[in-house]
């Protein structure tokens, strides 16, 4: 995978809180996508905006001891949210009504050639900001 690979903030709590059940194994896919990119060194992405969500649900402490398992295979990087993108973002909102979060989300992996890696089916309606796939089609 030549392309940086943007985590959106649903696949770090799929993997965080081992989300899922045996019929749907969300966490699972999620590591063996997440442990294909530590052999591959694909290059991984997040933003600010992905630690400002994640936070709500997780301790700082929590969320470094996650990222740094990729720190330390240097195949992680962190990306700030621009006002630029955030001003798209919100001309976006009113165009197709899908969380603001999430457009800011396409834009700043479109803005990073980086494919979004997620499985909320409102970035299907952002297909035309940003090509997006889920871990297991990547596994």
């Amino acid at each position: 995978m030549t392309r940086p690979l943007y985590l959106d903030t649903s696949i770090w709590i799929d993997y965080m809180e081992k989300r899922g059940d045996a019929s749907f194994p969300l966490w699972k896919w999620t590591m063996d996508f997440l442990s294909k990119a530590i052999i591959n060194k694909w290059t991984i992405m997040y933003s600010d905006l992905v630690i400002e969500e994640i936070i709500h649900r997780h301790k700082l402490k929590e969320i470094d001891e996650t990222f740094s398992i990729f720190y330390h295979q240097k195949i992680i990087s962190g990306v700030k949210v621009t006002p630029s993108q955030a001003e798209e973002a919100g001309r976006e909102y009113l165009i197709v009504r899908v969380p603001f979060p999430d457009i800011l989300h396409a834009i700043v992996a479109r803005d990073h050639d980086a494919i979004l890696i997620t499985r909320d089916k409102h970035f299907n309606k952002l297909r035309h900001i940003v090509e997006n796939k889920k871990p297991e089609e990547l596994v």
